[in-house]
C-alpha cells in the first residue's frame, strides 16, 4: 500500500469513516480473448498441453484431415505447438477448440 493510501486508510479509520475512501481504479476489461497465434511462442505448449487433452487435440488434428492414429501424443502435442506461432487452418482449428473447451466466469458487478 503506498503511503498516500496508507495515511488516507489511518485517517479513516480513526474517524470511523471508511465510506469516503476514493474506489479503487476498475483494471481494464479485455473483451475479446488474444489468439493463441498472438500469444508469445513461449506460451503455446503450456497453453495447449493443459487447456486441451489429447482426446480434443486428436479430434482436431482429424477434422483437419490429418490421420493421428500412428502418431505418439507427443507428436501430435509438438505439432501443433509447432504450427501455433503463425494463423494458419491447424492454428484457427485449435483456437476453436480452445474457445470452446475454456469458458470465463462472468465478473462481479461493483457494488
Amino acid at each position: 500500500m503506498s503511503k498516500l493510501n496508507a495515511s488516507l486508510f489511518s485517517s479513516a479509520v480513526k474517524q470511523g469513516d471508511i465510506q469516503r475512501l476514493p474506489p479503487l481504479p476498475n483494471p481494464p476489461v479485455r473483451k475479446v480473448r488474444r489468439k493463441l497465434w498472438d500469444l508469445p511462442r513461449r506460451l503455446h505448449c503450456p497453453v495447449i498441453g493443459t487447456c486441451l487433452d489429447m482426446q480434443e487435440l486428436r479430434k482436431v488434428a482429424k477434422g483437419c484431415g490429418w490421420a493421428v492414429n500412428d502418431r505418439s501424443d507427443y507428436d501430435v502435442h509438438v505439432y501443433f505447438v509447432s504450427v501455433a506461432e503463425e494463423k494458419n487452418s491447424y492454428s484457427h482449428a485449435v483456437q476453436k477448440a480452445l474457445e470452446k473447451s475454456t469458458t470465463v466466469p462472468p465478473r462481479p458487478r461493483n457494488m
